[in-house]
C-alpha cells in the first residue's frame, strides 16, 4: 500500500499480520507492526515528523488497540504515538540519553533540522531478558539475539542493540 511518502507491505503469517512500513526517508527506516486479535505491537518508530504523521494515520485506519511500542537503541522520534506505552531495556534507554544514540540524534538534528524528531522517548515499561506478550503475541526478549515468536514462526527482521527483534521460524 503506497502512502504519501512511504509504503506498507502486509504479510499474513499464521495468525499474525505483519505490517512493514518503509519510510522512504533520508535514513531508509522501517517500522514493524504486528497485529493479532485487533491488537497491535509496534517495533521501532519513524524518526521524521512527516513519516510519524503518515504512519499514525495508517495505524488509525487499522482500528486496533495499540498494546505498545518496542524500542531499541533508536530513541529519537519521541513524539510518535505519544499516549502509547513504550517498552525498552535499561541499556537501550541509557544508550538513547547518554551514549552513541544521543550523539547520533544530535548529529541528525544538525543535518536534517526541523523535519527530524529529536525528542527522546520516555520509557514507560522496562523489559529484560525473558518473554513479554503484546497484542496477544508472545515475544522472547533475548539480549543481542532475536525476539522469538514461536506461534508466528517468522524470521528475525532486525538486529538491534540492547535487544534484538525478530520472530523465529
Amino acid at each position: 500500500m503506497n502512502l504519501n511518502k512511504g509504503y506498507v507491505l502486509v504479510y499474513d503469517i499464521n495468525n499474525i499480520k505483519l505490517h512493514n512500513y518503509n519510510t522512504n526517508d533520508a535514513i531508509v527506516d522501517q517500522v514493524i507492526i504486528l497485529e493479532k486479535n485487533n491488537k497491535l505491537a509496534i517495533i521501532e518508530s519513524p524518526a521524521f515528523y512527516d513519516n510519524k504523521k503518515e504512519l499514525e494515520q495508517y495505524i488509525n485506519l487499522l482500528n486496533a488497540k495499540i498494546d505498545g511500542v518496542l524500542l531499541s537503541y533508536h530513541m529519537g522520534g519521541g513524539t510518535f504515538l505519544k499516549n502509547s506505552k513504550k517498552y525498552a531495556t535499561h541499556k537501550a534507554d541509557e544508550y538513547g540519553y547518554h551514549s552513541g544514540e544521543k550523539d547520533l540524534i544530535d548529529n541528525f538534528t544538525k543535518v536534517f533540522r526541523t523535519p527530524f524528531d529529536k525528542n527522546i522517548y520516555k520509557i514507560t515499561d522496562y523489559i529484560a531478558e525473558g518473554s513479554i506478550t503484546l497484542a496477544d503475541i508472545k515475544l522472547n526478549i533475548i539480549p543481542i539475539m532475536p525476539i522469538e515468536c514461536p506461534e508466528g514462526k517468522l524470521y528475525p527482521f532486525s538486529l538491534i542493540r540492547g535487544f534484538s527483534v525478530g520472530l523465529g521460524l
